[in-house]
């Protein structure tokens, strides 16, 4: 008869939170300043799947979504644990992941890369959201990527963690661990590492935190070639034993833990996981006990799995010891371990000395002797008193000597110690004293040595020598030339960084085969490794104390920085987006996108509107109001590719006026009188309101300006209040660009989506009052910028700009796509269309047309259109 899963869960949680109170209890004492983190690494593999009892496939995982034919999975059964363990623990901090999944809606119907998934049935009508891989990524990046991290460490990340336990899933808003794809243990072990030493470099705590690893896997390694699997599964954990970072200009050096909990594996697989446990450190035995030569924790039931994960907790919880420091960092010392006397350690013992020692309030207890005296028996002597206080007086103290007490034994000294008129003499003969000397193992043969003239003799054995490089035991220890010798490259530096001091072994049989250097030394110089060229690895390669110097980019990558995209991001991490970014040959980068000329008759492909870029070059892009600047109190929106009142149709009540479709407080409720204009601080005079500066300039605090009105001044220059100036960024900033004079790059304009109201301008990005822009009025076909008034036409030509751009992919492609394009033919429409209409719209996905979605002949070039734009917009996306 089987358990209901939802009665399995409360059975769980209830367990776990008997099982773990006395945890909880400890933390109570004392207030935690870095609280241990347990990293989980959950095995989502497609074995999980199979009936805990019976190992057959169920057809799912007992969740909401895929409940299977009712048998209990192992996945259930280690998700229940895992999240009562979860809930009931707050001394731990968490982090959660999975072997590496890609992830997309529907991306899993049961086959994958050939690969039938054994799991779940059904998947043609409900297919999986996940896909397991070999390799992947710490976090999402490429849709295409598989990843393993799901729930970071953080102070309260308990429902975050539940969520992906609790069998139910609304994807993508709350995704679960599901049964599916391989078992990747070395590669998810790798992102463990990776994802710990990139923690611990912002952890100020991190030398005195108490990190441990949890691998829980019902199966072996199985994306590595069989015969180097426990070999790299070693090389995994003892890695994580040495965990090596830098915080605050200062290396840290965590011993971090792994705990393997093997999870109903068979005897393959356990003989690999006791690998990775015994070179993690966690090694038991049979009972749970460390042992060095052990294996992994076992389990194979809820029961058994409860019982691993609480002794593991236990042991990643730091215990304080009483040695002078905070070894549960706490804030405090040798708490709770101390002696009645305030020191380490058992108390000291009682000694006759008047003091109570061991400080349990009586004084010399137990020290007295049998004469009621401290220290020792006073030893009998020959003078009729009971010196021992035994009952017995002057017993065994008459010797032949003549005095008191037994007589000496004879040594070898040239003095008759035992007083039988000889001298240095064996008890009871003429012979003189000896001794055994050296033994039978090796060189070395036992002997005797006598005493002559108080002195001892020699040997008249074989006594040891030195060893020696002979093929014979010469020190007579009963190992033959066990010695080394150091060698390599690295003897000089010693064990730095990836360099190895390496030893030369004593093999006299070799010589013979010319594999020796010197008599009986092997030439071969073992283990050493020497420095090599820095490469960008994370690992210290020329052994100078120091990884990777001088190899990390700006973006904090090995290699140099990536190219600049046109895609609207940063992709060199210079702090600027999009300059010097390259497109094909035909296109201009403009607004985070490489776009193409207008047709003729201003035509986009679907999905792209016509805009002007600066008068006489229009291009399509596919956010209508990306070249907008409107008129203030207006604003562009993407629906209606225009600008608009969006105060239209709004009521305000008395003493209010709309602003951008809210209805705001009116600073001029009764208007300004003429010559007046109404600002935030109310009515001021205009000094422009009797000025008529015509329609090529403006007026500027009373005096007429001339406008730059498509005064192209040629490269290096700009228009400025109708005169051409020097240009650091050399003519090439279009709309929605500004110049950097610092250092000469087109830099995002932060104003240039910003639409402000009458009576303000934008400053930095966003409206302000009495900005530089609030008074000026500028004629038609200009906007205001910075207090002029300019048409946006930059100093170079940007047609010249597309000719210097990226050469196509396939340089056979023609690529022209201008031939029936004729720029200066084409309207001029900034923002609205001539007609008053909606701009070109379409399916920006559409590659198999050409322009205006007529059919045409540039396939090819299409779809490499297809591919730079369609990236671009996924990227934002």
């Amino acid at each position: 008869m089987r358990r209901a899963p939802g009665a399995l869960r409360l059975l769980t949680t209830c367990a776990l939170s008997l099982a773990l109170l006395p945890l909880a209890g400890a933390s109570a004492q004392g207030q935690e300043q870095q609280r241990s983190r347990v990293l989980v690494l959950f095995d989502t593999s497609g074995s999980m799947g199979v009936d805990i009892e019976t190992g057959e496939p169920t057809g799912g995982d007992n969740s909401r979504e895929y409940p299977g034919d009712g048998g209990l999975s192992r996945l259930f059964v280690a998700k229940e644990a895992l999240a009562g363990l979860i809930t009931t623990q707050s001394e731990v901090e968490f982090a959660l992941m999975r072997y590496p999944m890609r992830e997309g809606l529907g991306i899993n119907r049961g086959v994958i890369d050939g690969r039938q998934n054994q799991s779940y049935a059904g998947l043609e009508e409900q297919p999986l959201n996940y896909a397991g891989e070999c390799t992947g990524l710490l976090r999402p990046g490429d849709p295409d990527e598989a990843f393993a991290l799901v729930v970071p460490f953080s102070d309260d990340n308990e429902t975050d963690i539940v969520r992906w336990l609790d069998h139910r899933e609304d994807f993508p808003a709350d995704k679960e661990l599901r049964a599916e794809g391989s078992t990747p243990i070395v590669e998810t072990l790798r992102l463990a590492e990776q994802y710990l030493v990139e923690i611990g470099r912002g952890d100020p705590g991190a030398r005195c935190r108490r990190t441990a690893v949890v691998l829980l896997t019902d199966g072996s390694e199985s994306c590595v070639p069989f015969a180097e699997r426990e070999q790299r599964l070693a090389e995994r954990g003892a890695a994580l034993r040495e965990l090596r970072f830098v915080v605050d200009g200062e290396e840290v050096v965590q011993d971090v833990r792994t705990f393997v909990v093997a999870y109903g594996v068979n005897q393959r697989a356990y003989d690999q996981l006791t690998a990775l446990a015994r070179a993690g450190g966690t090694a038991v035995d049979l009972r749970g006990e460390p042992d060095p030569t052990g294996g992994p924790y076992e389990a194979s039931d809820l029961i058994s799995l409860r019982r691993a994960f609480s002794a593991i907790v236990r042991e990643a919880i730091p215990t304080e010891l009483c040695n002078g420091l905070d070894d549960d960092c706490d804030g405090r010392v040798d708490e709770g371990v101390q002696n009645l006397c305030g020191g380490c350690g058992p108390p000291p013992e009682e000694d006759c000395d008047g003091n109570d020692d061991d400080c349990d309030g009586r004084v010399d207890e137990g020290a007295l002797n049998a004469c009621g005296q401290c220290g020792p028996l006073p030893g009998e002597v020959c003078n009729d008193i009971d010196d021992d206080c035994d009952g017995a007086v002057d017993e065994a103290v008459d010797n032949a000597c003549g005095g008191c007490a037994l007589v000496r034994e004879e040594v070898c000294n040239g003095v008759d110690d035992d007083c039988d008129g000889r001298i240095d003499n064996r008890p009871g003969a003429d012979l003189p004293l000896s001794r055994p000397c050296s033994r039978d193992v090796g060189a070395c043969a036992a002997g005797r040595e006598a005493c002559v003239a108080g002195e001892w003799g020699a040997c008249d054995g074989v006594v040891p020598r030195d060893e020696q490089c002979d093929g014979t035991d010469d020190d007579c220890d009963g190992a033959v030339d066990e010695e080394t010798r150091p060698c390599g490259p690295a003897l000089d530096i010693g064990d730095v960084g990836e360099c190895r001091v390496g030893q030369r072994r004593c093999d006299p049989q070799a010589c013979a085969n010319g594999l020796c250097a010197e008599d009986g030394w092997l030439a071969a110089c073992e283990d050493a490794v020497g420095p090599a060229d820095e490469t960008c690895n994370g690992r210290d390669d020329d052994c100078d104390g120091a990884a990777d110097e001088g190899l990390i980019n700006a973006c904090g990558q090995c290699g140099p920085p990536p190219p600049e995209a046109c895609n609207g991001l940063d992709d060199n991490c210079d702090g600027r987006v999009d300059d010097d970014a390259l497109c094909p040959a035909g296109f201009l980068c403009f607004a985070g996108e490489c776009v193409q000329p207008c047709g003729s008759a201003g035509e986009c492909r679907p999905g792209f509107a016509c805009l002007a870029v600066w008068p006489g070059a229009r291009y399509c892009h596919p956010e209508p109001c990306a070249a907008a600047y409107c008129s203030p109190g207006l604003t562009c929106t993407d629906a209606v590719g225009a600008c608009s009142d969006p105060c239209v149709g709004v009521q305000c009540a008395a003493g209010e006026r709309c602003v951008f479709g809210e209805c705001l407080a009116e600073p001029c409720p009764d208007g300004c009188i003429e010559g007046e204009r109404c600002t935030a601080d109310g009515c001021l005079g205009d000094p422009c309101a009797d000025v008529d500066c015509g329609q090529d300039a403006f007026c500027r605090d009373g005096e007429c300006v001339d406008a730059c009105r498509v005064a192209s001044c040629g490269p290096d220059r700009v228009c400025v209040d109708g005169l051409c100036v020097g240009d650091p960024c050399g003519g090439r900033c279009l709309r929605g660009s500004r110049c950097d004079p610092v250092d000469g790059a087109c830099v995002a304009d932060p104003c240039a989506a910003v639409d402000c109201p009458a009576g303000t301008a934008c400053v930095d990005g966003a409206c302000a009052p009495d900005a530089p822009c609030a008074a000026v009025r500028c004629p038609a076909g200009t906007a205001c910028v910075d207090g002029s008034c300019t048409d946006f036409t930059p100093g170079r030509d940007p047609r010249t700009q597309v000719a210097d751009a990226m050469p196509p992919v396939d340089a056979g492609l023609d690529v022209s796509m201008q031939a029936d394009v004729a720029l200066d033919a084409a309207p001029d429409a900034r923002v609205e269309p001539a007609d008053g209409g909606e701009p070109p719209r379409g399916d920006p996905g559409d590659c198999a047309q050409g322009p205006g979605g007529r059919a045409s002949g540039w396939p090819a070039v299409g779809a490499l259109l297809c591919l730079v734009l369609g990236l671009a917009r996924r990227r934002r996306g």
